[in-house]
């Protein structure tokens, strides 16, 4: 086994009391086995990153399942996919995060906008119980989106005393047939094209606002009032100043054995951007990284699609290798049929089983996580490998709001925006 999950390893196996006959070879990241014969009772093996390798002497066992096909050594032909003429299409909605908010308590005046956790903390530790209004700003750039219409999502909107305004007008929030969208407590509150403006205020009132208690026996008192960011939903682009910032893990440590993260886990690559974030008609993506090509938020779906042309079909394998993929999950199609998914190094994929002469449909399916979606955001180290909820607020701070009213930089705190990359480099 190669607990290496960088490199590959070159290993020399000793069968010396077998010496010229032949053994089976199962490499646990393909999907058959190979007979192979021992030199002078050796057999050089180059084990993948994360794999292993299992060696049986003569054919396979009973206990080896028999669908796993024996086969010999054939050629390996790789597709040559920066050849290929790749088309990349979004398969879902687009998402905008508005983590900043002004607030108004009771009757007072607007202050802000502030991080909404920063105002959640405020309000919990002053024990404050009253009316709470948030504001949030959304923009466009030059060019308002026509149709389909926005959606956006309030957290708790649906609770009792809670109101939503969109430019003023009141939003419908205790429709129990309203769809949700990733969690059932996400309602999605249709936005109509003609109430949008380049610049829109949404406001959230809230009328009893409940500090959480961690002591009290009512979970809902235990949490008190949810203030979470809104979420916007539609088919257009994120826009942001990009700028610097920490890389491939930062410098982090391995918590139990204290070695630099980059000796156990691949580089990571982020982008980093300054608000405020506009919104403008969805733009047409090419290959690569997406969170540039206005998708920092995306949580979705991506498609690569292109057309192999095989005059033949030769022997051997036909090998898809994917070797700049930032993404969890890859799906590969091929002529409409599934040929396997992709979720570890090495990317590779026999695509020979499903090929034939002529034109062949090619199709790559990305699935992303919702790290982007939901942070952490702002943390220091740009990407750190372990999170908690302290990760997305200032570590060790108490008094944040109080910090940002005074005009002060809370510490250990990034105002701008990290995300990790998505997408595949052809």
């Amino acid at each position: 086994m190669n607990v290496d999950r960088l490199r590959s390893q070159e290993v020399l196996a000793n069968w010396p009391d077998l010496a010229a006959r032949q053994v089976t070879v199962w490499l646990t990241h393909q999907d058959h086995c190979q007979q192979l014969k021992l030199q002078n009772g050796q057999l050089a093996l180059t084990i993948p990153e994360g794999g292993a390798c299992c060696l049986i002497e003569g054919d396979l066992p009973p206990c080896i399942p028999r669908q796993r096909e024996i086969r010999h050594e054939a050629p390996r032909r790789p597709i040559d996919c920066a050849e290929l003429d790749w088309k990349v299409t979004r398969l879902d909605d687009n998402s905008l995060v508005v983590d900043l908010a002004e607030f108004r308590l009771d009757d007072g005046r607007w202050q802000g906008p502030f991080p909404v956790l920063a105002i959640k903390d405020y309000l919990d530790r002053s024990r404050f119980a009253g009316s709470v209004a948030l504001r949030f700003c959304v923009k466009f750039s030059d060019e308002k989106p026509s149709s389909p219409p926005l959606k956006i999502i309030v957290e708790g909107s649906a609770e009792p005393g809670v109101e939503v305004y969109w430019n003023g007008r009141q939003l419908e929030t205790d429709d129990d047939n309203a769809a949700t969208w990733r969690d059932p407590h996400w309602r999605l509150l249709p936005i109509s094209s003609d109430w949008i403006d380049l610049e829109n205020s949404i406001e959230v009132q809230i009328d009893g606002f409940r500090p959480q208690n961690v002591v009290a026996s009512d979970p809902r008192d235990r949490l008190g009032t949810d203030l979470e960011s809104l979420l916007v939903l539609g088919d257009f682009s994120v826009t942001a100043e990009e700028i610097d910032g920490p890389q491939n893990w930062n410098g982090q440590r391995e918590y139990h054995t204290d070695t630099p993260l980059a000796e156990w886990l691949p580089p990571q690559p982020m982008r980093y951007f300054r608000g405020p974030f506009t919104m403008g008609p969805a733009k047409q993506l090419s290959t690569g990284d997406v969170t540039n090509q206005g998708l920092p938020f995306y949580s979705g779906r991506l498609t690569y699609k292109t057309e192999l042309h095989l005059a033949e079909l030769a022997g051997g394998s036909c090998l898809l290798r994917l070797e700049d993929l930032q993404a969890p999950v890859v799906e590969v199609t091929v002529n409409g049929k599934s040929a396997g998914c992709l979720a570890w190094p090495p990317y590779e994929l026999d695509l020979s089983p499903w090929l034939q002469r002529g034109v062949n449909i090619l199709e790559l399916t990305l699935y992303h996580s919702l790290r982007n979606l939901l942070g952490p955001h702002h943390h220091p180290l740009g990407e750190p490998v372990y999170v908690t909820p302290g990760s997305f607020t200032p570590e060790g701070i108490e008094d944040w709001l109080e910090l940002l009213l005074a005009d002060k930089r809370a510490p250990r705190w990034r105002a701008d925006y990290s995300f990790v990359q998505f997408g595949l480099e052809l």
